[in-house]
């Protein structure tokens, strides 16, 4: 149930970042805004870098079990 509200923040902040740039808000100067906010939860915090700098991003979390957790959701 957890990681059913994490892959949802994950998806909603990569969907919020890309209307922000397209609206012209540079990606750091969103995600500042992200951080300050009322969806400022840890992991939104966290995965900054993830969100910021996609290109240089370690891994989070390996897909197999993301898909796993999405077929038991």
């Amino acid at each position: 149930a957890v990681n059913n509200v994490v892959y949802a923040l994950g998806q909603a902040i990569s969907e919020s970042l890309l209307l922000a740039e397209r609206s012209g808000i540079d990606r750091d100067l969103a995600y500042e805004v992200f951080c300050n906010s009322a969806i400022a939860a840890p992991m939104v915090k966290h995965r900054q870098g993830n969100f910021v700098e996609p290109e240089t991003a370690a891994t989070q979390f390996a897909l197999t079990l993301a898909a796993k957790d999405l077929k038991l959701i």
